[in-house]
């Protein structure tokens, strides 16, 4: 319409969307999965049961095999996280919550954010109208050098909300450690049933 198809500056954002697109969707929730993986892993799921070569009929039929597959091994999975315990890791009573909460997939997800606690810093605490803003600092190690980056967490804890600016819950559903920094902070050794995130998504 705007003749717009050989611009040199679209080209180039469309070509890196890889780096900028992410940053729109962060507030969204995919499981942590983009949408390329996405595609990715639904091709991945057919793969061994359709080819270029695949009949109308021979497809529906495969079709149906593949979806009972991965239903089978879905109960398979849920079979194994009700009989089956990760080891926990850390001495934190909120793990124990979380390890019946989550499947074993996720738990570990939330061990690995419970571990990575330990790079976090509270640097500021201000009270505002609209709850307690922490600023949480964390290390990074790039190219073996230390980096800090900042976050921000708004924590009502009347209400029982949160809200982090990394936007990992958001994005992902599992509690960041920007929080669970707070969390410690507060001395809650345990996440409250009833606390929930500034989306409005309940735990």
């Amino acid at each position: 319409m705007y003749g717009l198809q050989n611009n040199d500056w679209l080209i180039g954002i469309f070509r890196e969307r890889s780096r900028w697109v992410p940053c729109f969707l962060k507030t969204s929730f995919w499981a942590g999965t983009s949408i390329t993986q996405w595609s990715e892993g639904i091709n991945a799921c057919f793969d061994e049961y359709v080819h270029s070569k695949t009949s109308l009929k021979q497809f529906v039929e495969q079709y149906e095999r593949a979806l009972r597959s991965k239903v089978e091994k879905e109960f398979q999975e849920d079979f194994k996280s009700l009989s089956q315990m990760v080891p926990c890791i850390t001495r934190f009573d909120m793990k124990r919550q979380f390890q019946i909460a989550y499947t074993i997939v996720k738990f570990k997800e939330f061990q690995q954010e419970l571990t990575e606690k330990m790079y976090c810093d509270i640097e500021s605490i201000e009270d505002g109208s609209f709850g307690t803003k922490y600023v949480v600092t964390e290390d990074f190690t790039v190219r073996e050098r230390i980096k800090e980056k900042k976050f921000e967490i708004v924590f009502e804890r009347d209400k029982c909300t949160f809200s982090c600016s990394c936007h990992l819950f958001e994005f992902r559903g599992i509690i960041c450690r920007h929080p669970i920094t707070v969390l410690i902070h507060n001395k809650l050794s345990v996440v409250p049933d009833n606390i929930y995130f500034d989306v409005g998504g309940r735990m």
